[in-house]
């Protein structure tokens, strides 16, 4: 049992049964280990060098003999938390590396590619988590349209914080059929967007749709380019924002 916690604590097989023989016989030479482990000494020998460089254990040379003991316990429980330390190390160094990463870019073509990165969003986002639109069109295709008003339902019904900023030209009808309600999901812009293009982001994914029928939809993973997306889309749903109106 002793020999299966030692193996989960990353020792190997002749590691743990030499170890556990160290305590079992105090200071002992190499023969000594083998004759109570039964290994063959090609096995004992790698097993010892291992546990002195761990410093687990400790190599004393006498008459040009070396023999060997285990060192106090607690010298187990320091090198847990040197490795502890390590791990803790390496992975800021890998989150560093993961933050500075180049922006990961796939390109969509046509409905089926806006589609593709909505289904994406909604496979990543959890109820509380945001998803957001910026310069949402009032004009795209009938086969988006009748896919909107599934896709704003289910992303309301999943409880993400799911909010559209539309162009200026909007009206209100716009938003009854696409399941919307009134400054809860939906506002609009004080200024007129005479570009074809809207802007979906969530986490770290930033999706551009550029087009009315031919489509093409760039998506980019970079956090500081959602990060600066949502300072701008909150500035104007918070302060500058105008009701939508029926028309």
């Amino acid at each position: 049992m002793l020999n299966e916690d030692l193996n989960a604590l990353g020792f190997g097989k002749n590691e743990a049964i030499v170890y556990k023989a160290l305590f079992e016989l105090g200071r002992v030479k190499v023969q000594a280990i083998i004759k109570h482990t039964h290994l063959h000494p090609n096995l004992v020998y790698p097993a010892l060098d291992a546990l002195v460089e761990k410093r687990l254990i400790s190599k004393i040379i006498r008459k040009g003999v070396g023999v060997f003991e285990a060192n106090d316990p607690i010298a187990l429980v320091r090198y847990i938390e040197e490795k502890k330390e390590l791990a803790n190390s390496i992975a800021e160094k890998l989150k560093k590396q993961q933050t500075e990463r180049s922006r990961e870019i796939v390109v969509y073509e046509g409905v089926e590619g806006v589609r593709r990165t909505r289904e994406q969003a909604l496979a990543e986002l959890k109820a509380g988590d945001f998803f957001y639109v910026l310069g949402a069109s009032h004009d795209t295709s009938t086969e988006l349209e009748a896919y909107w008003k599934k896709f704003n339902t289910r992303m309301i019904k999943n409880g993400i914080d799911y909010k559209l900023l539309f162009d200026k030209e909007a009206k209100e009808i716009i938003l009854n059929d696409r399941s919307l309600n009134l400054n809860i999901h939906a506002r609009k812009l004080p200024f007129g967007v005479d570009i074809p293009m809207f802007v979906a982001f969530y986490k770290d994914t930033l999706n551009i749709t550029v087009g009315t029928h031919d489509l093409i939809t760039f998506s980019i993973r970079n956090q500081a380019a959602v990060n600066s997306f949502k300072k701008y889309f909150e500035y104007f749903w918070n302060n500058q924002v105008l009701p939508l109106k029926l028309s």
